[in-house]
């Protein structure tokens, strides 16, 4: 986008190759959005200056009132301000609709005129899960007892982001995250391995999450540990602290640490190596039988 951008004399069209949207205003929109709207403006400002930073366009699309629900609206709200202090058009209460080459369509009315567009809006569950013959949730989701089994079935588990889950203690859905998914897991293979030896006592799945964290671009970030509000460049380290500390390997720490440490000191690197696969329609074929061709030439 920056290298057509920089050649292109057509105003608008350059105003399309740098506009970005993001749908999605959870834990991973507004991180995409914070990250890309400092690595587009910063390489304009050092890169390409021909663009001009007039020409340069964020949007973050929320269907809420406000950004992070899961964080509540005082933080959400604060967040969203602060990205909109940053350059970036928060739209919230607001669908998108439909999409195009160059266009979202919001339901408000209101069409979007971009060439990048970044679904962070959540996903659909998968027709293997939601066509199985059990009870769902509205979503498609598979309603779970307190032991991850499902309703009708003892023994048959599920977990993960098929499963819907509810806290006993709040009467909430848990949320679809790693933290949640990965003690999932432990329930399961423990309440599995107690089945097959013939133990009965099986174990009920309950997590109380340590706390939240989400990025909001360059060394600033929105933290909540063990219910203690963090914000600005002491959140961004706890999040960066936090997530070095989870790496499964040495090697990888210092690899991941030594990379971020380079990040502080040097601009971002903008080197793309490989080509742009395109994909494009060649040919059709279509295999018609005879009383299908008749027909076809009928209806002609």
């Amino acid at each position: 986008m920056f290298e057509n951008a920089a050649q292109t004399s057509d105003v608008n069209f350059k105003k399309k190759l740098m506009t970005f949207t993001v749908v999605g205003a959870g834990f991973a929109g507004v991180e995409t959005m914070g990250e890309i709207n400092y690595l587009v403006r910063e390489s304009v400002k050092n890169f390409y200056p021909s663009i001009g930073k007039e020409n340069i366009s964020m949007n973050l699309v929320a269907s809420e009132e406000f950004i992070l629900p899961e964080l509540g609206s005082k933080i959400g709200k604060d967040a969203g301000e602060y990205l909109k202090k940053t350059g970036v058009n928060v739209i919230t209460n607001t669908k998108a609709i439909d999409a195009g080459e160059d266009f979202v369509q919001l339901d408000n009315g209101e069409k979007i005129f971009c060439m990048t567009l970044i679904w962070a809006a959540g996903i659909t569950i998968d027709p293997v899960i939601s066509s199985l013959k059990c009870e769902h949730h509205k979503s498609g989701k598979i309603k779970v007892g307190k032991y991850l089994q499902l309703v009708e079935y003892e023994n048959v588990f599920a977990l993960g982001d098929c499963a819907l889950i509810t806290n006993p203690l709040t009467g909430e859905v848990y949320p679809p995250t790693a933290q949640n998914s990965i003690h999932q897991s432990t329930t399961v293979a423990n309440n599995l391995y107690f089945m097959i030896t013939g133990k009965t006592k099986l174990k009920e799945f309950s997590f109380e999450s340590k706390g939240t964290m989400t990025t909001l671009g360059r060394r600033v970030a929105i933290a909540i540990v063990y219910g203690i509000h963090f914000r600005g460049s002491l959140a961004w380290l706890i999040w960066r602290t936090y997530y070095l500390y989870r790496l499964p390997m040495l090697a990888k720490r210092f690899q991941v640490a030594t990379s971020w440490i380079a990040d502080l000191f040097f601009k971002r690197d903008l080197t793309f190596v490989g080509k742009i696969k395109k994909k494009s329609l060649t040919k059709v074929h279509i295999n018609l039988d005879a009383a299908s061709v008749k027909d076809f030439f009928k209806d002609l």
